[in-house]
């Protein structure tokens, strides 16, 4: 499998409860039309500035972007939006929520759907196959819009690494390799924290899962069927948890917190190695005062 093509899709518009006939729809002579998102920081200020070109660029459609917090915490608030009849017209699902937007029914109306009763030409080959992949159907049809689909990449200190006598243009290429600078990074002191991790389960087991070529659970990973059983307890997920623990004894990796926390660890100084999202690149630029790269996950060997 070629690692560049290897990409999870962090965040697709699904219709949800689209144009509910208790939702307001107009305002004067301009269609509102209301959008949730999860998008916080520089994301967040693109998605803004996006809203704001696109409401100057017409006089017909007026386009209100909401901020709904967390991935977890939007999902959440657009299931209890619908229960109550106050649903928004789009939101943005995690994929982690991609399946329960598939088993919510007439909550939802699918991106093909939607393109379909309007007319919009919505080719689902204009993206590339690994997004295409994720939120598509069975029969090749688009379930979710593509909107900000991201991978998992390893960023790192250039500054930490030269400090820990560390190569900077050759960043770790296996585990065994980060475990290793890991522990120098550590041990020279280059960074408060020597690595962290955002989304461990995405980043540590599924992407670790898809780059080893390794099956994270049965049918099918899940996409034969809804009795699907995880393989986490298998010995390939349990030696990389236990690769994690080992560091974090010996100082060398710092569990920050759940989801996205720690991005900011990385992109704040205080960790000389942070796995995250291609998606953090805006933060870290924005924040960053040290030099920086990106290279891909690490794989079990070379």
């Amino acid at each position: 499998m070629d690692r560049r093509v290897l990409l999870a899709g962090v965040g697709g518009l699904a219709a949800w409860a689209a144009l509910r006939p208790s939702a307001s729809v107009s305002a004067g002579d301009r269609t509102r039309i209301v959008l949730w998102h999860a998008m916080s920081g520089a994301n967040g200020e693109e998605v803004e500035r996006l809203t704001r070109d696109f409401n100057a660029s017409q006089s017909d459609v007026t386009l209100e972007a909401v901020f709904k917090g967390t991935y977890p915490e939007t999902l959440t608030a657009a299931i209890a939006a619908y229960r109550a009849g106050r649903a928004p017209h789009v939101v943005q699902i995690f994929e982690v929520g991609t399946g329960t937007m598939l088993q919510a029914g007439a909550a939802i109306k699918p991106a093909w759907k939607l393109a379909e009763e309007t007319g919009l030409a919505l080719d689902p080959k204009a993206y590339i196959p690994g997004v295409r992949g994720y939120y598509s159907l069975a029969d090749g049809k688009l379930a979710s819009m593509p909107f900000n689909s991201s991978t998992a990449v390893m960023w790192y200190n250039r500054d930490a690494f030269e400090k820990a006598g560390l190569d900077p243009d050759a960043p770790p290429a296996t585990y065994d390799d980060f475990a290793k600078a890991a522990r120098t990074l550590a041990s020279k002191a280059a960074t408060p924290i020597a690595s962290t991790s955002a989304w461990m389960t995405w980043i540590q087991f599924e992407e670790y899962a898809a780059i080893q070529n390794l099956a994270y659970a049965t049918e099918n990973d899940g996409y034969d069927g809804l009795g699907a059983e995880l393989l986490i307890n298998t010995k390939p997920f349990v030696d990389q948890l236990q690769r994690f623990l080992d560091l974090s004894k010996d100082g060398a990796f710092k569990y920050a917190g759940r989801d996205g926390a720690p991005d900011a660890v990385f992109y704040s100084g205080q960790a000389a190695i942070g796995f995250g999202s291609s998606s953090g690149r805006a933060d870290i630029v924005k924040n960053a005062k040290f030099r920086y790269a990106e290279a891909f996950l690490p794989t079990s060997r070379r």
